[in-house]
């Protein structure tokens, strides 16, 4: 029974480090560069070009493993959106999970920090196409 007691309290204690996996990830991020990748061309859209086309990227990282992000990139309109989730980091591996009210999705991000830029990667399961984001903290 003590052993059960000791696995336990050091599995929960694990699954506490994975939430907080990067202290570096804690706090706000603004995108500075997307890049597409493996769909030929790989287009580039530097931090200038997205501040022309008025394109939004902002991510929050909260020390309880809150997540939460506003952008306007999905939509032609530009249109702002918001969602929010949580994250969870260890090694290299960013999980985020998007919760609403209409569907829950999961991100499983390959990430970098170096300095005040975060390097974001997402890789489409189907294909060999990736997308990477470069983000600088706020």
């Amino acid at each position: 029974m003590k052993i059960k007691i000791v696995l336990f309290i050091a599995l929960a204690g694990l699954m506490g480090c994975a939430t907080t996996g990067s202290k570096e990830l804690v706090g706000s991020w603004e995108i500075i560069e997307f890049r597409l990748v493996g769909m030929g061309g790989d287009p580039v859209s530097t931090e200038k070009i997205l501040r022309d086309a008025g394109a939004v990227w902002e991510m929050e990282f909260s020390k309880n493993g809150d997540f939460k992000q506003d952008f306007n990139m999905r939509k032609q309109d530009m249109a702002m959106e918001s969602e929010e989730g949580e994250w969870t980091a260890f090694n290299d591996s960013l999980k985020i999970e998007i919760r609403s009210d209409i569907v829950a999705s999961t991100l499983n991000y390959t990430y970098k920090i170096n300095e005040d830029t975060l390097v974001l990667s997402l890789r489409n399961p189907d294909t060999d196409a990736k997308i990477i984001t470069r983000f600088r903290k706020k």
